[in-house]
């Protein structure tokens, strides 16, 4: 949602002390929570692929229609040239072919995120 510029009125809101106290001036007691991002391990062998899936960010196509954005996929066109921009700096070890084949399973599951989170 935040990427089409709205906000998610249904989720959670993070309260710490000093929202707490401000609450507790207005007689209003609530319970101090904190959200904490849930933390996954990446497997040494993926880890080249997420990097390259995260520099990725900004290279979704999409298109705007009166229903909003619907995102079509990553750009090839520039993931090529990034992977040549980073194979100089070393970053990228692996071959390449496998890379694509990762960033693009990583790109359909984003796409039904995408897809889910529209409704």
């Amino acid at each position: 949602m935040a990427r089409e510029g709205k906000t998610d009125t249904t989720a959670a809101v993070e309260i710490d002390a000093e929202l707490a106290a401000e609450f507790a001036q207005l007689g209003v007691q609530v319970e101090v929570t904190s959200r904490q991002e849930e933390a996954f391990r990446v497997w040494d062998v993926n880890w080249q692929s997420v990097l390259l899936f995260l520099d990725c960010e900004t290279q979704w196509r999409a298109v705007a229609t009166m229903a909003g954005l619907i995102f079509l996929g990553i750009d090839y066109t520039a993931v090529h040239a990034l992977l040549d921009l980073k194979r100089g700096r070393r970053r990228y070890l692996a071959g390449a072919e496998r890379l694509l084949q990762d960033l693009r399973v990583m790109e359909r599951e984003a796409l039904k995120v995408f897809v889910e989170v529209r409704g």
